[in-house]
C-alpha cells in the first residue's frame, strides 16, 4: 500500500511547511507521521532535491489535516489540484506496509524504507521554481557550488580528487573523501633511454632500455639521460680486406671501400676483373660475332637462355658463349633484356651480371662497366640474410639475392665488335678474339685515291702520302701541291652545281662548281670534290682552341682560306654557306686513320644547319663512338644532332651529348664538332673530337680529331 494509504500525508505535510525545509524535517503529529518524517528527512539528504520536494508537496496536498503554515513556503508552491490528490509527474511510491512493532517491514526500521520519487526536476525545474540555493543541494558530499537563480538551479561542480599520478584510480566517496586506488597502467617515466613503463605501487616504474641500434656499423650508438639516442660516427674498419680490394674504413659514418688492388696483365683484349674468392681474372673478349640468335643494343648484342642454375653457373655458361652475364647499361638495355626473357622464358626472374662480391654494398658490373644506372626494386638491396648476386624480377626492376638461390632463366651479353691496337700502323683497325688482337683486315694499301699522291706504309710510322710532281697530269687537270686541280673551264656558265653534279666515276680533285649557276650571285669558285660527288665544305683542327660552340667563327658565311683541299688547319671553304644539302659526311681523322658517319639532313647549307633550329638525327651511339678509335659517352641524355643544345645552355654544332643522369641538365660527355669548354676540367681541350668523365662506358676521354665536313 501507499505511504499515504498508510495516513503520513499529514506529517508530510506539516514537513512542507516547516521553514527550515532545507536543512532538516520537524516532526510534529502522531507517532506514525514523526517516523515517516524521519524517512522524508533522510531521503532528502541523500537524494536530489526536485523528487523529495515533490513528494512532501504531494503527500501534504493530499491530507487536509495538516494546514500550510505559511502560504510561501515550499508546501504552499506545489499545485494540489490534480484529482488523485498528487501531481501528475510526480508519484509517491514507497511501500509503507507495517508488520512489526517499530513499525518496519520485516523488522526494517521505518527510516529506512526504500522511497522513489519521480518529479521533473522540482523544485527548480519547469513550472517549480525554486526559492533558495538550499532547494538545488543534490545531498552528495562529493559535489558542491548549486545555486538557485532567477528560480532555476545552476549545475555544481564536483569534487577534484586527481593527484596528477598516472598510477591512481582517484575518486571521491561518502562522506566526501577522496581516494587513489593503485592501477597496473603504462606510463611515462621521463626518461627518453627506457620504454615500456608500467605502474607499480603507485609509482611509475622504468622498463628496458630503449634500442639506439640504426642498423649503421660505422656509428657508435647510444642513449643519455634526457636527450636520447645518439649516434656518433667512428673510424672503425667496416669489411675486411680480399683477394679484391684492401680493408674498408668508416667516414664520416659511411663506410669507405678500401683501395682496390691491381689486376692488370697488360693485355687489350681480355676483361681485367677480380673475383673475391678466387681474386684476379682474366677473361678473353669474343671475336665479332653476329647476334641472331639474340637481340642488339648499342653494339652490344644480349641473349637470354632459360635453365635452372645458380648465379655463379650462368655466369659461367656465358662465358662458354663468348660474353659474360649481363651488363645492363641503361633503361633501354634493361627493357630489351626483360623482352627477351619474357619471350625465352616467360614472367619470371633470371640472373643479370651485377654483385657487391668484392666488398658488400658496393655493386659493380662483371664487365667492369662504370655506369650507375639502377632500377631497383623498393626497398632494395638489403641484403637479407647475406645477398651479393642480382636478378632481374618479373616486373623489371632488380632484387638482391644469395650465392646459393637458383633462378630458371639467365641474361648474357658480348659487344659486337671489341677494338683494340694490334701496335701495327700498317694494319687495318684491329679486333680482339679469343682474347688476342688480332688484324680485322689486310695489311693497309693506304690508297687514298688521289693520283697526285705516291701511296704507302712505313713501319713504326704508318700510312704517307707523298705528293707527285707539281704539274702531272690527273683526270681531267694538273697536280700540284699533292692535289689535282682541274682546269678553269673556257665557259663557267657550264660548271656543276655541286661536286655530285659531276660524273660518278669522277676521282677526288679540285674542281670548278656554281651553286646557284650562271644567273646567280655567287660567282663560280673552286672546290675539292671526293670521290662520290662529296663537297669538302669545313675544317675543324680539334686540338686548336677555337672555333668552340660559341665562337663567331660558326655565323660567318665567307671564306676563310682560297685553298679548295684538304689541310690540317681550321677553315670554311666556299661551300659552307652556298652548297646545298641532302647528306653530311662527318669524317673524323685520329692517329692518321678516318672514320666517317653519314647523317641525312636537309638545309641550303652546311651554315644553314649548325646556326639555325636545332635539327635531330638519328645515328647509333655506337656509329658516333666508331668516329674515334674508342668513342666514350655517359649513359643517358643522348641527343644529338645539328645545333643541339641543352636545358643548361651547352651546345654542339654537331654531334651527340651523354649524361649520367638521367637528363641533358648537367652533360659530362660529348662527340662531335664545335663543342662546348667546360665539361670535364675540359677548358681549352678539344672543339672537336671526343670529351667523356663520370662513368661514360669506355672510360674518361679528351680526344681532340681533326674533322672534315663534306656534304652532298
Amino acid at each position: 500500500m501507499s505511504i499515504l494509504a498508510a495516513g503520513a500525508a499529514p506529517c508530510l505535510r506539516a514537513c512542507a511547511a516547516s521553514a527550515t525545509i532545507g536543512a532538516g524535517l520537524s516532526p510534529v503529529g502522531s507517532p506514525l507521521s514523526q517516523a515517516l518524517c524521519a524517512v522524508v528527512a533522510k531521503r532528502w539528504r541523500a537524494s536530489a532535491i526536485g523528487w523529495a520536494v515533490a513528494a512532501i508537496a504531494a503527500a501534504c496536498a493530499a491530507d487536509p489535516a495538516v494546514a500550510p503554515t505559511d502560504a510561501g513556503d515550499a508546501a504552499a508552491r506545489v499545485d494540489a489540484s490534480t484529482s488523485d490528490g498528487a501531481r501528475a509527474d510526480a508519484s509517491v511510491r514507497a511501500d509503507a506496509s507495517v508488520g512489526d512493532s517499530d513499525g518496519g517491514a520485516d523488522g526494517e526500521a521505518a527510516s529506512d524504507l526504500p522511497l522513489e520519487v519521480s518529479a521533473g526536476g522540482c523544485p527548480g525545474g519547469p513550472g517549480c521554481p525554486c526559492a533558495i540555493d538550499a532547494e538545488c543541494d543534490d545531498g552528495d558530499p562529493c559535489t558542491y557550488g548549486a545555486a538557485c537563480e532567477d528560480g532555476a538551479c545552476t549545475a555544481g561542480f564536483g569534487e577534484n580528487c586527481d593527484d596528477a599520478n598516472l598510477c591512481t584510480a582517484d575518486a571521491c566517496v561518502p562522506p566526501g573523501e577522496c581516494t587513489h586506488t593503485a592501477i597496473d597502467h603504462w606510463c611515462e617515466d621521463g626518461n627518453p633511454c627506457s620504454v615500456g613503463d608500467t605502474c607499480a605501487a603507485k609509482k611509475c616504474t622504468a622498463g628496458k632500455p630503449a634500442s639506439c641500434d640504426d642498423g649503421n656499423g660505422c656509428t657508435a650508438d647510444s642513449c643519455v639521460a634526457g636527450q636520447g639516442c645518439q649516434f656518433a660516427a667512428t673510424a672503425a674498419q667496416c669489411a675486411p680486406a680480399n683477394d679484391c680490394v684492401e680493408a674498408s674504413f668508416c667516414q664520416l659514418g659511411a663506410c669507405v671501400q678500401g683501395k682496390a688492388k691491381p689486376c692488370d696483365d697488360g693485355k687489350p683484349c681480355t676483361y681485367d676483373g677480380c673475383d673475391p674468392k678466387s681474386g684476379c681474372e682474366f677473361i678473353g673478349l669474343p671475336a665479332p660475332a653476329s647476334c641472331s640468335d639474340g637481340g642488339v643494343q648499342d653494339g652490344v648484342c644480349f641473349k637470354v637462355v632459360k635453365g635452372d642454375s645458380t648465379w655463379a653457373a650462368a655466369r659461367k655458361a656465358c662465358q662458354g658463349w663468348g660474353g659474360d652475364l649481363a651488363t645492363v647499361r641503361n633503361g633501354s638495355d634493361n627493357a630489351l633484356v626483360r623482352k627477351l626473357a619474357d619471350t625465352a622464358c616467360g614472367k619470371v626472374p633470371l640472373w643479370i651480371g651485377l654483385s657487391d662480391r668484392a666488398q658488400e654494398g658496393v655493386f659493380t658490373w662483371v664487365s667492369g662497366w662504370p655506369g650507375k644506372y639502377a632500377a631497383w626494386s623498393g626497398g632494395e638491396p638489403n641484403d637479407a640474410g647475406g645477398e651479393d648476386v642480382v636478378e632481374l624480377t618479373d616486373a623489371g626492376s632488380w632484387n638482391d639475392l644469395g650465392e646459393g638461390a637458383q633462378r630458371g632463366c639467365r641474361a648474357c651479353s658480348r659487344p659486337l665488335v671489341s677494338p683494340c691496337d694490334d701496335g701495327d700502323l700498317c694494319t687495318a683497325p684491329s679486333a680482339c678474339a679469343g682474347g688476342a688482337c688480332l688484324p680485322a683486315g689486310p695489311t693497309l694499301t693506304c690508297d687514298d685515291a688521289n693520283p697526285c699522291t705516291l701511296d704507302g706504309c712505313a713501319v713504326g710510322l704508318g700510312c704517307g702520302h707523298t705528293p707527285t710532281a707539281d704539274g702531272a697530269a690527273c683526270g681531267g687537270g694538273t697536280c700540284k701541291a699533292g692535289f689535282c686541280i682541274a682546269a678553269k673551264p673556257t665557259d663557267l656558265a657550264a660548271a656543276p652545281t655541286s661536286c655530285a653534279a659531276l660524273p660518278p666515276a669522277s676521282g677526288p680533285a679540285v674542281r670548278w662548281i656554281d651553286p646557284d649557276g650562271p644567273s646567280g650571285k655567287t660567282a663560280p669558285f673552286q672546290a675539292y670534290c671526293d670521290t662520290g660527288g662529296w663537297t669538302l665544305v669545313l675544317q675543324v683542327q680539334g686540338g686548336a682552341a677555337d672555333p668552340a660552340a660559341a665562337s663567331p667563327f660558326w655565323d660567318a658565311a665567307t671564306p676563310t682560306t682560297a685553298l679548295p683541299e684538304p689541310a690540317t688547319l681550321t677553315a670554311r671553304h666556299p661551300g659552307y654557306a652556298t652548297v646545298a644539302v641532302a647528306e653530311v659526311r662527318v669524317e673524323f681523322t685520329v692517329g692518321g686513320v678516318a672514320r666517317t658517319l653519314i647523317l641525312p639532313a636537309k638545309a641550303q647549307s652546311l651554315r644553314a644547319l649548325v646556326t639555325g633550329a636545332a635539327v635531330a638525327t638519328k645515328a647509333t651511339v655506337a656509329a658516333w663512338q666508331a668516329l674515334l678509335p674508342k668513342g666514350s659517352l655517359q649513359s643517358h641524355c643522348l641527343l644529338q644532332g645539328f645545333h643541339v643544345a641543352t636545358p643548361s645552355g651547352a651546345k654542339l654544332r654537331i654531334g651527340i651529348f651523354g649524361n649520367n643522369e638521367n637528363d641533358c641538365a648537367t652533360v659530362d660527355s660529348w662527340i662531335g664538332v664545335g663543342g662546348p669548354p667546360g665539361p670535364c676540367g675540359a677548358k681549352g681541350g678539344p672543339v672537336a673530337g671526343n670529351v667523356a668523365c663520370w662513368w661514360p662506358d669506355f672510360g674518361d676521354a679528351k680526344t681532340p680529331a681533326l674533322a672534315r665536313i663534306y656534304v652532298r
